[in-house]
């Protein structure tokens, strides 16, 4: 078991232990939440993803695992400095580690009115719904957007941040600072499990209130994101190491490029985000520009610009809400430099497996998004949205599919219905 896990399962227990039967009337409060879903999405060969860390399903149209999830969650106060948070979450996840389960758990400290201190896991202070991704109950769409949430799998990062709170005229200010490392599992097209992680992440954050509005900026740095080599991408890096000893010019030169372009290994990934919000009641206008960029060219690593825009209005217990929402890839797929075919076929396929390959990660689509929820009551709220997503050829990488299907433009509809809870 790897270190981060030690520590976090050491936090618990010791927290856990702490925890009195006396304290649990004043001191202890325990609250869930959940989201029964049901998604379907209308083309074959392509399987909807919530996020990355869910199976790599290409045969499956409709399921109701993909947004459904339910979650406990423990805030226990030791004293008015000190306090301890658990929050576990069961959902669809290609991980078979118990303690991903848990996607935050920490020992949090306040020594002033105007710091804030945790120590365990916690989630990537990466987006507005940071705290709240997987809470569906607390937002008005049927799940985040995919071109902004989805491509970052990791949930937590285990570590320590720091937030320090200021007021200004009419406006509350919030800096907060992260250091961690992250750790997830994805799911390989031949259906192998990859380890995906990353060294030291750091991070820092400047968020604002005022009145109606919210703002925020965050900047999230890895100097060294690495991911597993799987068995079937070793096997096709070992042909292409035969290939560029085979001594043929322009093809063997060719064949190490793209045995690079397979393997991540100590990337540095530069992650920034900026957000912008109004809400006055009735009117919510929301939005979120993301970019990630790395100095490496490979197009098996997200890298571009990605944002949404969504606009609600609320009216007796009943919120119709738009979003558009687009990711823009700053690199071109992979392409042939020179035809292998020509020397044999078995080269020609071998050449077009490995573009197929490293294409099946690049991300270039946008979405329509109109949806409604009812709020039955003051804990229960009825969800539907239908998504209209239209897929550039070679930017399939938030979905799993067919290979056949890379080169082509999918449009498709996505049809979810929800019932979202909170206790």
């Amino acid at each position: 078991m790897c270190n981060r896990y030690v520590v976090l399962w050491a936090i618990s227990i010791v927290a856990l232990f702490s925890i009195t039967p006396n304290s649990w009337a004043s001191d202890v409060h325990l609250s869930g939440f959940g989201t029964l879903a049901y998604s379907y999405e209308d083309e074959e060969g392509i399987g909807f993803r919530r996020d990355l860390a869910q199976p790599y399903d290409t045969t499956t149209n409709g399921s109701w695992l993909t947004d459904s999830r339910f979650g406990l969650h423990l805030d226990y106060s030791m004293n008015p400095n000190w306090r301890f948070t658990l929050q576990g979450v069961a959902k669809k996840r290609v991980s078979d580690d118990w303690l991903d389960v848990i996607e935050i758990g920490f020992v949090g400290y306040q020594p002033s009115e105007r710091w804030d201190i945790r120590l365990g896991r916690l989630p990537p202070d990466a987006f507005w719904a940071t705290e709240t991704r997987n809470i569906d109950f607390g937002h008005n769409w049927v799940r985040p957007p995919i071109e902004i949430y989805s491509w970052l799998p990791f949930q937590s990062v285990d570590g320590v941040d720091a937030v320090y709170f200021f007021y200004t005229d009419e406006i509350d200010w919030y800096i907060s600072s992260q250091l961690g490392y992250f750790h997830t599992s994805v799911e390989s097209p031949a259906g192998e499990l990859v380890d995906t992680s990353g060294t030291e992440l750091v991070s820092l954050s400047l968020k604002a209130l005022w009145g109606e509005w919210r703002a925020r900026g965050s900047i999230l740095y890895s100097p060294g994101v690495s991911s597993e080599v799987s068995f079937s991408t070793q096997q096709l890096v070992n042909q292409l190491g035969g290939v560029s000893m085979m001594g043929l010019g322009t093809i063997s030169q060719e064949a190490q490029a793209l045995s690079r372009a397979l393997i991540v290994e100590d990337e540095a990934v530069m992650y920034t985000q900026l957000g912008l919000e109004y809400f006055d009641g009735t009117w919510m206008v929301a939005s979120e520009l993301v970019s990630i960029h790395s100095d490496s060219d490979q197009v098996i690593l997200p890298s571009g610009l990605g944002g949404y825009v969504t606009l609600s209005y609320y009216v007796d217990g009943w919120s119709p809400y738009i979003i558009a929402s687009a990711f823009s890839p700053d690199l071109d797929p992979q392409t042939a430099a020179v035809d292998w075919s020509s020397i044999s076929p078995q080269l020609g396929y071998l050449q077009q497996q490995v573009i197929n390959g490293v294409n099946l990660s690049r991300i270039e689509q946008q979405t329509w998004s109109l949806g409604l929820r009812w709020d039955v009551a003051k804990n229960i709220a009825l969800k539907a949205q239908i998504d209209l997503v239209e897929i550039a050829p070679n930017g399939y990488g938030l979905w799993a599919n067919e290979p056949e299907l890379n080169s082509v433009e999918t449009q498709l509809e996505l049809y979810t219905l929800s019932l979202n809870f909170a206790f």
